[in-house]
């Protein structure tokens, strides 16, 4: 997050797509790429600061 703060314009843009789940899950894709689930209160905490919206 402070590299996307870094290199963000004031007033930019940053687009997120995420399926929260009730617990974090760490796993794998079928390509075998590490990925991670978050909760809604750790997205909220990772993006503090930022305006979020949702659609």
């Amino acid at each position: 997050m402070i590299e996307l703060r870094r290199v963000l314009k004031p007033n930019g843009v940053l687009y997120l797509a995420e399926f929260c789940s009730e617990q974090s899950q760490r796993f794998a894709s079928s390509a075998g790429v590490p990925m991670w689930h978050s909760q809604q209160r750790e997205l909220k905490l990772i993006l503090d600061g930022f305006n979020i919206e949702k659609s």
